[in-house]
């Protein structure tokens, strides 16, 4: 990921007449792969990864960051776990966040039908939908990593934003 050039994706959503969602996206140098597999549901026997980062003294020098990701079956069933320190030249919450999804994301299993990705970063998951474009460089090498991992697991995928009650059972692993 190193040398791949970085590039930025408008995208547009807009709503059909039945209330379906759709998304136009342009960009100079042709979408990322991952985002063609991106799907307009979620589809119910998908494992769900949740995935949640939380920062202590965010953005200092003396930061500590801590990630947690868990992937559960459509009955809520948790199938795998883990959590651990965040590792980085500056640390905070976004970079915990982004650390989260990427280490949930390389966990998943490659026969899985798709994956239903849920977690209470906002920007996580609009910048990982291509719905905002990615500004600080860290979170952009994460961002690729995100989509480069998506991309080689080949199978469909839904990201959706959650309150943070609804995402306990994450924030738990953070602690």
């Amino acid at each position: 990921l190193k040398n791949q050039r970085i590039v930025v994706v408008w995208v547009r959503a807009t709503r059909t007449r039945d209330g379906e969602q759709t998304m136009s996206r342009k960009r100079g140098l042709g979408m990322h792969p991952a985002l063609t597999l991106l799907a307009s549901k979620p589809r119910g026997e998908w494992p769900t990864l949740s995935f949640d980062g939380s920062c202590d003294m965010n953005g200092t020098r003396h930061a500590t960051g801590r990630w947690g990701w868990l992937i559960t079956e459509a009955d809520g069933t948790v199938i795998r776990q883990q959590s651990g320190r965040v590792v980085a030249e500056l640390v905070t919450n976004n970079v915990a966040e982004w650390v989260a999804l990427r280490n949930g994301l390389l966990a998943l299993d490659h026969t899985t039908p798709g994956v239903t990705i849920q977690g209470d970063s906002m920007l996580v998951i609009k910048t990982l939908r291509a719905y905002w474009a990615s500004k600080a460089p860290a979170l952009t090498l994460l961002r690729a990593e995100c989509w480069e991992i998506l991309d080689q697991l080949g199978r469909p995928w839904t990201a959706s934003w959650i309150p943070r009650e609804k995402n306990h059972m994450a924030d738990a692993l953070t602690r």
